[in-house]
């Protein structure tokens, strides 16, 4: 009797984790249906008011309209790293500077090593206790500057996680701001959305000028800058130490369908929450970007789809385990459920999820409710008149 009244308790917490999975599956499911509704809205109403316009010469008549412009980048100016004093061609620079320092992050379960720190109790809420955390502790290479002073510990018996006060080269973003297809001028907005071809600039001393407090420090190695601030060398590095690589951007062929504001562009607003402000890779005319927003709309909608399926059979599922338990006592029916349980719960799974859709689908596609709805019933009509019967 022990045992099925534990069988009970599980199962009844089996029930209440159904219950979740199956309103996580259904507020998905909404969102998904109302976000592609509104998303197909928009793309049908871009399609219905673009136009494909001629890069060469910007027409005043098209001001405000959509348009669509494709064709080769070109830069009408160059780029400049001043501290290092390097002229560069291109859409886009990228200076990165890695330091080498210690780096702290928080780990899940027990401090292994000397470098492993176990955060204390009071610093933890119930739930970080009873997993278990702690810092660890490691030198790496890394972008970003991490201040020591903020560190869990300052150090060991062993050795001190100080790292330098500060990052004395940091990493550089340029954006070409003389960016030109044909006529019209792209902004920064639409330059980061067109996927780069990136090219090593290889530093030598020829093309930049170390500053004069690192000169005695430099050295050259393939495509990298290193910079010994800490005494160390590319081989053994110490801390303190500098990595730097420089690369840039290329134009390349690309595509714009956006708002034409002057010789520029902006976003083109559909309504007051949604707007078209597209570009990409290669010469794409007007209805080839729609039919590309069109296949992402879907392809959001059917993966939300499938995420949603599988929460609703998880839900089923652990509702069947309730059942189950329900008559663990008894052999036919307990040897029954362990069998069909699994098998019914993907199918319930799946009957559940198109139920959801068709309920959703009653305020944006009534037609298509009614049609998924006769779909899902059919089964249960066609059982019950064959037990009738």
């Amino acid at each position: 009797m022990s045992d099925y009244k534990n069988n009970l308790k599980e199962a009844a917490k089996n029930s209440m984790a159904a219950w979740v999975f199956l309103t996580i599956a259904f507020a998905m499911l909404v969102w998904n249906e109302v976000n592609y509704a509104s998303k197909e809205e928009v793309t049908n109403s871009a399609a219905s008011v673009a136009i494909t316009v001629p890069n060469d010469k910007v027409n005043p008549e098209n001001e405000g309209k959509l348009v669509n412009v494709s064709g080769m980048m070109e830069t009408k100016g160059n780029m400049h790293d001043e501290l290092f004093q390097l002229t560069i061609d291109g859409v886009e620079y990228k200076r990165t500077a890695l330091m080498y320092q210690w780096t702290e992050v928080m780990k899940t379960g027990t401090a292994r090593t000397t470098d492993d720190v176990q955060i204390s109790s009071p610093d933890l809420n119930s739930a970080e206790r009873k997993e278990g955390k702690y810092y660890s502790y490691e030198k790496d290479w890394s972008e970003r500057f991490w201040d020591s002073s903020n560190f869990y510990v300052s150090g060991n018996l062993f050795k001190s996680y100080k790292n330098p006060s500060h990052m004395p080269i940091k990493s550089l973003e340029l954006i070409n701001q003389k960016t030109y297809i044909g006529d019209f001028k792209l902004t920064d907005a639409l330059i980061k959305k067109i996927y780069p071809e990136r090219i090593n600039i290889i530093p030598t001393k020829d093309n930049i000028k170390i500053p004069a407090e690192f000169a005695s420090m430099a050295s050259f190695h393939e495509n990298t800058l290193y910079i010994s601030t800490g005494g160390g060398n590319i081989k053994e590095p110490k801390l303190g130490d500098l990595q730097i690589t420089f690369d840039k951007i290329v134009p390349k062929n690309a595509s714009i369908l956006a708002k034409q504001v002057g010789k520029s562009f902006a976003p083109y607003k559909i309504d007051e929450e949604n707007d078209i402000y597209l570009a990409q890779d290669g010469l794409l005319d007007k209805d080839s970007m729609i039919d590309d927003e069109h296949y992402v709309n879907n392809f959001i909608l059917w993966f939300v789809r499938v995420v949603g399926f599988i929460c609703a059979t998880i839900g089923v599922l652990l509702a069947d385990k309730f059942v189950g338990a329900l008559f663990v006592n008894i052999p036919l029916l307990s040897t029954f459920a362990k069998k069909q349980y699994i098998l019914s719960s993907i199918v319930l799974g799946l009957y559940v999820t198109m139920l959801m859709v068709a309920l959703i689908w009653l305020i944006y596609n009534p037609l298509g409710a009614l049609l998924l709805l006769m779909i899902c019933l059919a089964p249960a009509v066609w059982f019950y008149k064959k037990r009738e019967a």
